[in-house]
């Protein structure tokens, strides 16, 4: 669900839906579904909105181009749907961060064919030099009039991948001028980034969870958690660490809550911005963390997680288990450990959690944890809330099957991540016993986040 379809007619949500999952071109009506969005709840011009919406009523009985199936044929149609004189793919007039998302989904979608946009993506030249970076950044940060949180965090932001991906012509002076907005935007006083308001004659900094969470993602690379460029690392880290527990109690988007309620999403850029920065806290603060984390990993596995493999995100209007929810929780379930290594040993190394359950390998344990072609077993001996984290992938990977409408970026991004396409499921035993250890096995002992504490074979015993 996207951030405001709360306040957009159930009736047009559900139409739209419909169209979607019958194959149906939906992007020109979904802009103008933003569009009717910003109006009502950024510019509180109910009138306006209500116009776009019955424009979009009208649409709705209009024909609608149907989609081939073929990933393919896919791809090649949304790049004939490029604007010639902008370079763009949203059709009607709209805020400049819808632009710029929507071109990056569909050029990572083109990408995967070794296409490239049809025309140059002339709407960011008001952006492509360190000038007119910086009058548009000012532009945004320095107007109390109305809220700029999303083009800030979804416009702003944003702008970096297309220069780390060289989409467009830059300036030599870009990439410091970016950094340069950065640090000015960022408030020493909570270590967070976010809207700036006017309160009275003064300019109130309000910390914004996502804002700075997208912000932290720029200086770090999302694999190895290493600074991407050593001239440029964010500021104030103590202060975010003690911004990011005083707001844990509040509302999205100045806290962790979605009206009242821990969820996927948020619960997520929690969980990264504290891996980002356990490198610098005491060991007071790491545990903290990590009984923080086995909370995340209890509540997403123990009620998030649905019978047929998908997950809720447990916000209100969540009835059912859907693909978006479901990457949302495999993103969380990565930045605690469970299905990630880099952050399992940054977090979790050296900590004794005790055995979970085991696994029985014919030969020696794979270099990929994903491989199960030689895993015969995964044993529970006990009663656990935790499955291992094969089990859980192979869930996920099943119900996201069933999802077939869904060919993003981001659903090829977690094909790739998690190894789906590389390691299909092989047919283990899943048994409450454990068993005798046979000639050419290996007996592990795993921990709830996947670690191997020890592994037996032949009468040996070593740690791993």
């Amino acid at each position: 669900m996207a951030k405001y379809d709360y306040t957009t007619p159930e009736e047009i949500l559900e139409r739209i839906k419909v169209k979607k999952r019958e194959g149906y071109f939906v992007n020109p009506i979904n802009d103008k579904k933003f569009l009717a969005q910003w109006y009502e709840n950024v510019m509180k011009d109910t009138k306006k909105a209500k116009e776009i919406y019955d424009e979009i009523r009208e649409d709705l009985e209009k024909p609608f181009i149907k989609l081939q199936k073929e990933e393919l044929a896919i791809a090649k149609f949304l790049r004939e749907q490029q604007d010639k004189n902008t370079g763009s793919w949203v059709k009607q007039p709209t805020r400049f961060h819808q632009e710029l998302e929507r071109a990056r989904h569909i050029i990572s979608t083109l990408t995967k064919y070794n296409l490239k946009p049809k025309y140059p993506l002339k709407f960011i030249d008001k952006v492509n030099s360190g000038k007119k970076l910086k009058v548009y950044f000012i532009s945004l940060l320095f107007d109390p009039t109305i809220s700029h949180d999303d083009e800030l965090n979804l416009g702003f932001v944003t702008l970096k991948s297309f220069y780390d991906q060289k989409l467009h012509k830059f300036s030599k002076d870009w990439l410091s001028t970016y950094y340069e907005c950065i640090n000015l935007w960022q408030d020493p006083k909570t270590g967070y980034w976010g809207p700036w308001i006017k309160k009275g004659n003064k300019i109130k900094k309000l910390p914004e969870l996502s804002i700075t969470f997208h912000i932290l993602e720029l200086f770090y690379d999302s694999e190895t958690l290493a600074l991407r460029n050593k001239k440029y690392y964010p500021n104030h880290k103590k202060k975010i660490i003690e911004t990011t527990w005083k707001i844990q109690n509040k509302n999205y988007g100045y806290g962790w809550l979605e009206r009242g309620h821990w969820s996927t999403h948020h619960n997520f850029d929690v969980a990264y911005i504290f891996v980002l920065m356990f490198d610098i806290m005491n060991q007071n603060e790491k545990n903290r963390v990590r009984r923080l984390f086995n909370k995340f990993l209890e509540w997403c596995i123990g009620k998030c997680q649905q019978k047929n493999g998908g997950f809720i995100g447990v916000k209100p209007e969540t009835k059912e288990a859907n693909y978006f929810e479901t990457r949302r929780a495999l993103s969380l379930l990565e930045k605690i450990g469970y299905f990630d290594e880099v952050v399992r040993k940054r977090i979790w190394k050296g900590v004794k959690l005790g055995i979970n359950n085991y696994r029985v390998y014919e030969g020696d344990i794979p270099d990929n944890p994903w491989d199960t072609k030689r895993l015969n077993e995964i044993v529970y001996i006990k009663s656990t809330n935790n499955p291992d984290p094969i089990e859980t992938r192979e869930k996920i990977r099943n119900f996201l099957e069933t999802c077939k409408a869904h060919k993003d970026s981001d659903s090829l991004r977690i094909k790739k991540r998690m190894f789906f396409d590389e390691f299909q499921k092989s047919h283990y035993k899943i048994v409450n016993a454990l068993p005798k250890v046979k000639k050419g096995q290996i007996l592990v002992a795993v921990d709830r986040y996947g670690g191997i504490i020890w592994k037996k074979g032949n009468g040996a015993l070593s740690k791993k």
